[in-house]
């Protein structure tokens, strides 16, 4: 990937040093990054967005127009040209795709109404008596012509250059929460894939800040690096090694409603160059990060911490036998302590109606006939009784 050439670099407050590189003079993004003497990420793969609306109308051939200060951070706004072609989102009536069909010999031309700024921050950070340096960055898009909905913030994080040798610490329910990196053939993604079914590719990207942890901690042998969203916002993330690489991908689509400008969560990069000595100081760094982040985002959107308390799942993927829930499982988990008792989707969907192998596709929203509304209504009688409350996915 040697064909990026650097075009300058942008040096922040704190010692942070981002390489700016292109293309035939065009900017494509960010390259290496240092923190002082240490490499965040290994520069030959340019750090940038993509951006494509629903209407399949993208950006491409980016050009730095302007460099300015805006306080303490550095600003590049962009120009970019635009291009029409492919598959849109909007849908037909038949619940098909709509297709773009421009003239596919048409070039790409400048979007004359069209901006992107990035806004670069340095950033210090003390959690628990250890110092984090590093820097804040984030988008700020406009177009009179394009409304956009998501931003993909697409990189990679990998501490020395190469992402082999260190840990990933990353919550969530679908691959393993601590993920070590040894070699190059390795593969790690988070997601959600399930081989037994006919369709197994279930979810790719995930809420960043809810179903996942809402920050990525890397621990390495020179030291930690921290990733997170500082504002709460729809954010769906994929991290992935690919085997045959030693680069650890990070993938950030920012969300919001279509419009014409849009403007991304703050996403922060720090470092900490102490070494870990052990897994005991491991997981105290991982808990000052995590104690501060989620204090922060419940703070901001003025939620309390959830209470966690005794919970009981039945999950069976085939018609339920509810009489059986109500007589033997509803008494077992409350005498156990839980308070709330989890069921999965009872409504009418493929499997219950059709005997197909997914209950994630509703038929309609109401109870099916091989489940009972008298039956499900007794189970949840007892549950309430007893002092618990019912959920259902569905």
């Amino acid at each position: 990937m040697n064909y990026f050439e650097q075009t300058g670099k942008v040096t922040l407050k704190g010692g942070v040093e981002i390489e700016l590189v292109g293309r035939n003079g065009h900017f494509m993004g960010f390259g290496a990054i240092h923190q002082g003497v240490d490499l965040l990420r290994d520069g030959s793969r340019p750090m940038f967005v993509e951006i494509r609306n629903p209407s399949a109308v993208s950006l491409t051939n980016f050009r730095i127009v302007e460099r300015y200060d805006e306080g303490d951070a550095h600003v590049l706004r962009l120009s970019a040209e635009r291009i029409e072609s492919g598959m849109m989102e909007w849908m037909l009536h038949t619940v098909r795709n709509r297709f773009r069909a421009s003239d596919w010999t048409d070039l790409p031309v400048e979007a004359k109404d069209t901006s992107l700024e990035v806004v670069l921050r340095p950033v210090e950070r003390n959690w628990r008596g250890e110092s984090f340096h590093g820097f804040s960055y984030l988008y700020r898009y406009a177009s009179e012509s394009i409304p956009v909905y998501k931003i993909l913030d697409r990189g990679t994080w990998e501490p020395g250059g190469s992402v082999l040798g260190s840990e990933f610490w990353l919550r969530n329910g679908v691959v393993p929460s601590i993920m070590g990196f040894h070699s190059e053939d390795q593969r790690y993604s988070t997601e959600w894939y399930l081989p037994p079914i006919e369709q197994p590719n279930i979810f790719q990207f995930f809420p960043f800040q809810v179903q996942m942890q809402g920050f990525t901690f890397t621990a390495s042998p020179a030291g930690t690096l921290v990733t997170w969203a500082t504002q709460p916002a729809h954010i769906r993330s994929l991290f992935e090694k690919h085997a045959g690489k030693s680069a650890l991908f990070h993938w950030h689509e920012h969300c919001a409603d279509l419009s014409n400008q849009f403007e991304t969560s703050p996403m922060e990069v720090l470092w900490c160059p102490t070494k870990l000595k052990g897994r005991v100081e491991t997981v105290n760094r991982y808990e000052a990060v995590r104690e501060f982040i989620w204090d922060e985002l419940h703070r901001q959107v003025g939620m309390r911490y959830e209470i966690i308390e005794p919970y009981g799942v039945i999950e069976e993927w085939t018609v339920p036998d509810m009489n059986q829930y109500r007589d033997d499982a509803a008494p077992k988990l409350l005498e156990a302590g839980a308070k709330t008792i989890f069921i999965p989707n009872e409504f009418e969907n493929n499997m219950n109606v059709w005997g197909l192998s997914n209950m994630c596709c509703n038929v309609d929203f109401k109870v099916a006939d091989s489940v009972g509304k008298d039956a499900l209504r007794s189970f949840c009688q007892i549950v309430n009784d007893g002092g618990g409350k019912v959920e259902m996915w569905g």
